[in-house]
């Protein structure tokens, strides 16, 4: 089980750009759409999880739940901030937020609740991998970007890997279909894709100088090759039955972040500005 814990942030984000780190804009569109992404998807994983917990009778899995959520609400709410802020200097990005949103509404209406939990489930489980790889080579895609956006993320990614076993350990409990789940990476791949591309979209009508079409491909290529292999092989091993989602490697610096975070560190404007030591 996770150990988790609740941090609230007043966030600011005054005078946002959409390129918050120009020295890497594909990055910074592609991050952008994260935000705008993750408004829709933490609020759809909220509705799911709590209409779960009639069903959960462990309660352990049940606080666990609950603990969850509040970090969900936490991490969308921070992001609406995000996206307002986007949104206060390029109008049109309303549209972004909306069809996020509605994107996730309409999955809540059209599945039920199994399909719901296997969605978290299944897309939980490979943050630890992917954001795990970003947090290593943040000096490469957040160094000399806006502190608060480039510690907004950080924050976030450091929560979810800190909760990397909720939603499995949800779904498990309620239902351990395990072929289902995996029936169904296909259709919740194909539905985030359609929501990246609808953002991205949107980006191209809204943002007058927008020059990164193709940031969900090339957001992170900085990275070097093989981590990104290594990434996959990660996210490709997290959907399997047997793994152990309390076992995986964790970056250094998630040790770093809580520990700052602890010493009473200010952590709204701890990264950016300049490159950092990876």
């Amino acid at each position: 089980m996770s150990n988790l814990t609740i941090k609230q942030f007043d966030w600011k984000f005054e005078d946002t750009d959409f390129y918050w780190n120009p020295k890497n804009r594909e990055f910074s569109a592609f991050m952008n759409s994260i935000s705008f992404l993750v408004v829709g998807l933490e609020r759809y994983f909220c509705r799911a999880i709590r209409d779960a917990e009639a069903l959960i009778t462990d309660p352990v899995v049940l606080e666990e739940a609950k603990m969850f959520n509040q970090q969900e609400m936490a991490h969308s709410k921070a992001h609406y901030k995000h996206c307002q802020a986007l949104i206060a200097k390029y109008p049109a990005l309303q549209d972004a937020l909306d069809g996020s949103i509605r994107m996730f509404d309409e999955v809540y209406e059209a599945q039920d609740l199994k399909y719901h939990l296997s969605y978290a489930g299944g897309l939980e489980s490979i943050f630890t991998p992917f954001f795990g790889t970003i947090i290593d080579h943040r000096d490469l895609l957040f160094g000399g970007g806006d502190p608060e956006v480039a510690s907004l993320f950080l924050w976030h990614f450091c929560e979810e890997i800190e909760h990397r076993s909720a939603a499995i350990t949800i779904y498990n409990h309620v239902y351990g279909d395990h072929l289902y789940r995996i029936r169904n990476i296909k259709l919740l791949m194909a539905h985030g894709r359609e929501v990246i591309m609808m953002l991205q979209d949107v980006f191209k009508r809204a943002v007058p100088d927008f020059d990164t079409p193709e940031f969900f491909v090339t957001g992170l290529n900085t990275i070097p090759r093989f981590r990104k292999m290594r990434m996959s092989l990660g996210i490709f091993a997290s959907q399997m039955p047997w793994f152990n989602h309390e076992k995986q490697r964790l970056p250094a610096y998630y040790t770093e972040w809580n520990q700052r975070y602890q010493n009473g560190e200010d952590m709204r404007v701890t990264y950016g500005g300049q490159p950092a030591a990876a």
